[in-house]
């Protein structure tokens, strides 16, 4: 399961409040040659929603993105948040974008 450092927790709880937001939504989308892609948003919880706690903050994501992001690590670095680990190879097998 992706990981959430105290640090980027602090930073993520700011922006919620700021943006009247309960919730982080990761989605995965596949792509082209440049690989997929995964998204992060603050939103509200919707009826439906299932969400999983980490690091005691909501997130709501499909199996799907809970399988790509469960390397990845959420830190905060000079104020800022860097997400830490995974494939960061093309979706061809080169080491970048083509």
């Amino acid at each position: 399961m992706m990981n959430i450092s105290d640090d980027a927790k602090e930073i993520l709880l700011k922006s919620m409040k700021e943006n009247d937001c309960n919730c982080i939504r990761v989605t995965f989308e596949p792509s082209g040659c440049c690989g997929s892609s995964i998204s992060f948003a603050l939103d509200k919880l919707v009826n439906g929603d299932q969400q999983v706690k980490i690091n005691d903050l909501a997130i709501v994501m499909d199996e799907q993105a809970q399988n790509q992001t469960a390397s990845l690590t959420i830190n905060a670095e000079n104020g800022e948040l860097v997400v830490d680990g995974g494939d960061h190879g093309c979706g061809c097998g080169s080491s970048g974008c083509c």
